[in-house]
């Protein structure tokens, strides 16, 4: 039985145009042992891409980019819903790698584990896959989407009485743009429940 995520109407996107249209979803999660966590904040590329990319050659440079700190970002995200999430605002070392309407959103996630009592167990086996990229109906602050697979088939979901279930794989399609250090940032995300990140 998979683990119960509360996805906010989401819909079935298309590989290829996953325009955003739904609300930032609310997942409940923690875990026992935790991915190690980057020491330092992510930086820029050589070659500072600061717009919606132009040529393959910048989309695949500027999707490279979103892939390592969308990686990044959500190890740390792991680690803070490993320790029971948080009961206050949103910890300032993950702020470097979300902004805009995906802090608000992720501040939520974490304030329900916290006040939830889940758990998510083995979180160091969880793997992320990049499936696509995107840079069309963005959001506005944005300059590049990427979809990723986060395949969570080997975490244990526990639920706030302690019952454990095989948590469940996401698809996330994930904007970003630049924040104010020239670093990427999430700033927008939508996810739908997948049976796996193989297919």
């Amino acid at each position: 039985m998979a683990a119960t995520v509360l996805l906010s109407g989401c819909q079935d996107k298309p590989v290829t145009t996953p325009a955003p249209t739904v609300s930032p979803i609310l997942q409940t999660a923690s875990a026992t042992s935790s991915p190690t966590p980057p020491s330092t904040a992510p930086t820029p590329s050589q070659t500072l891409i600061s717009t919606r990319p132009t040529s393959s050659t910048e989309l695949e440079a500027l999707a490279d980019e979103a892939e390592q700190v969308y990686v990044a970002y959500k190890k740390l995200r792991l680690k803070y819903e490993a320790q029971g999430g948080i009961d206050g605002p949103l910890p300032e070392d993950l702020k470097q790698y979300v902004a805009g309407t995906e802090s608000r959103a992720v501040e939520t996630v974490l304030r329900s584990v916290h006040q939830k009592g889940t758990k998510l167990e083995k979180v160091d086996r969880m793997t992320f896959k990049r499936v696509g990229t995107f840079s069309d109906d963005l959001e506005e602050n944005a300059i590049i989407g990427i979809q990723m697979c986060d395949d969570a088939s080997q975490v244990v979901f526990k639920d706030g009485k302690g019952s454990s279930t095989r948590a469940s794989s996401l698809m996330y399609w994930s904007e970003l743009g630049r924040g104010p250090a020239g670093t990427l940032q999430v700033v927008y995300s939508e996810v739908k429940e997948v049976a796996s990140c193989d297919a």
